[in-house]
């Protein structure tokens, strides 16, 4: 049997339009995703099941049209995408522009669905859980998937992704949808917004990047945060200065980010500027309590 955790293997049998190896990366990663989105974002198992596989659909979709995700590894471009959608389900991982039949895509759904028999009975076996079936009827998805993500927490069954939501940091993120644009508008920011409104952060990232500006820092910060990348975005909001209208928020963001990765000390500091803001206060005084421990 091919490995079909080798990227390199993968790629290039997809590009053949074979379908085993979209097959290999549910089987693999899967049960994976859902485990880390129902901890991180409360998803039941249906919700969980449907924005991977629209994730594998929409990377698969782009690697077969030429138009390359820039990301370390197939894993986490799929991830990625899927974590785009839960963090704003107003904007779906298949974009307007997808390239294949609905037809199409509807089959390939049915194709990796053919797994979930098995790959639910891994997970029961997995997880010590005896009362599991699809649909489900004497344990809820809700119980069950609730008890695989105190497994995977307690055992470390996801890695990088799991570790940027311990603070459940969605529920404190600001969700920012964009600059508003005018109908026939051409101005510096426009075509950037309209790609950040489609979800097309990339593009908006590139479109962003040639303008120098407060504004610019700003909306690259949310780009590379919803491309998964913490670490990029807390350097685009530490760029944001002080007589910006984005500057509190930026500081708010910037200390939501430091304690998310455990450093209370400079989240503290930080928010402390903030207590007065009367927009962001109450979950300044949120953060400030989870940062005094």
């Amino acid at each position: 049997m091919k490995n079909w955790k080798d990227d390199q293997l993968l790629v290039e049998a997809l590009r053949k339009r074979e379908d085993a190896p979209l097959l290999g990366i549910y089987e693999s990663y899967r049960n994976e995703f859902l485990l880390w989105s129902q901890a991180s974002y409360s998803t039941d198992y249906d919700q969980g099941k449907e924005v991977f596989q629209d994730a594998i659909i929409t990377w698969y979709d782009s690697l077969v049209n030429e138009n390359n995700l820039d990301f370390a590894s197939v894993k986490e471009a799929i991830f990625a995408l899927a974590k785009s959608q839960l963090i704003d389900p107003s904007s779906s991982a298949l974009p307007s522009r997808f390239h294949f039949s609905e037809k199409e895509v509807k089959q390939l759904k049915s194709t990796l669905s053919s797994l979930d028999s098995k790959l639910n009975l891994e997970l029961q076996e997995q997880l010590s859980i005896e009362e599991f079936e699809e649909p489900v009827k004497k344990v809820t998805v809700l119980q069950y998937l609730a008890a695989a993500a105190v497994f995977a927490l307690a055992f470390g069954l996801w890695n990088h992704y799991s570790s940027q939501d311990i603070l459940n940091i969605e529920e404190y993120w600001i969700s920012e949808p964009g600059l508003p644009v005018k109908m026939n508008a051409s101005g510096p920011f426009d075509g950037a917004m309209n790609a950040y409104k489609l979800g097309e952060y990339r593009a908006a990232e590139e479109m962003l990047r040639a303008i120098d500006s407060d504004t610019s820092e700003y909306f690259l910060a949310h780009t590379r945060y919803l491309l998964g990348d913490s670490k990029a975005a807390q350097e685009h909001l530490l760029q944001v200065p002080e007589n910006s209208v984005f500057h509190h928020k930026s500081i708010y963001l910037s200390a939501l980010l430091d304690l998310n990765e455990g450093k209370h000390t400079s989240a503290k500091e930080k928010l402390q500027t903030l207590t007065q803001d009367p927009t962001l206060s109450p979950k300044v005084q949120e953060l400030l309590h989870k940062a005094q421990h």
